[in-house]
């Protein structure tokens, strides 16, 4: 593929980003108590960050000395071994942490909270093991 085509297909899904946040940002005033400020709130940040990386592609498109450039940063085995570890330290510093609360949630009484993040855990190593065999299974 080229890098133009991948460009090019992060603008359309930044483009759905938006579009969720937009969704979010309206059908927050369908709901009555202060949820509805959550997820305007996240409807917005949603939009603004989707409309900030479409601006940014498509400045990148424009200027061909640049996309040359992010490409060879992409493909760079240094900056691809870095982002790497960089979200496997994200994924067992969030799960050690989300244990860490479930566990004081528990223990002060308030196992609605504790079981939502339980199970948002799960759910993380779930798909975790899903990309694991997929990906291990492609390559």
């Amino acid at each position: 593929m080229e890098f133009k085509d991948k460009i090019k297909k992060r603008i359309l899904l930044f483009a759905v980003y938006v579009a969720a946040g937009l969704v979010l940002f309206g059908v927050s005033y369908l709901v009555k108590d202060n949820t509805g400020d959550l997820i305007r709130a996240a409807g917005i940040a949603y939009a603004v960050c989707g409309f900030g990386q479409i601006f940014r592609n498509v400045r990148l498109m424009k200027d061909e000395r640049l996309m040359k450039k992010r490409e060879i940063a992409e493909k760079d085995e240094r900056n691809i071994w870095i982002s790497n570890r960089a979200k496997s330290c994200t994924f067992f510093f969030f799960t050690i942490f989300s244990a860490i609360a479930m566990i004081v949630l528990f223990l002060t009484e308030r196992k609605t909270e504790g079981l939502v993040i339980a199970y948002a855990i799960c759910a993380e190593v779930i798909i975790y093991y899903i990309c694991y065999l997929y990906i291990s299974h492609k390559h």
